[in-house]
């Protein structure tokens, strides 16, 4: 099960991952909470775990994160597809933030 929001919650039974990346912008963009399912799923079409979530929500949070703008919603739009494309393991490694417990 995932939940995306301020903290997105996602749970496989057995542990629960708390993910504090993104940006209130994402909120404000139409289509970011499709994005996020489609790369979870893609994630899913990988491997079939609770990391596989962890991952999708981390990359859109992430570059969420680096996309934001005070010029609108549409310079954001453009920076987060930008980003989703090249992000670099670096970018991501530094600005993660999420935390799993057992349950």
């Amino acid at each position: 099960i995932l939940a995306s929001g301020e903290t997105d919650i996602i749970t496989d039974g057995e542990s629960i991952a708390y993910i504090h990346n993104g940006t209130p912008q994402l909120t404000q963009l139409t289509g970011t909470g499709c994005l996020l399912g489609a790369l979870c799923g893609c994630y899913l079409s990988v491997e079939q775990s609770i990391n596989s979530l962890i991952t999708g929500c981390v990359m859109v949070g992430v570059c969420g994160q680096l996309s934001e703008t005070e010029k609108g919603n549409g310079s954001f739009g453009l920076n987060l597809m930008d980003y989703l494309s090249v992000i670099s393991d670096t970018q991501i490694e530094n600005l993660l933030d999420f935390e799993v417990k057992k349950l």
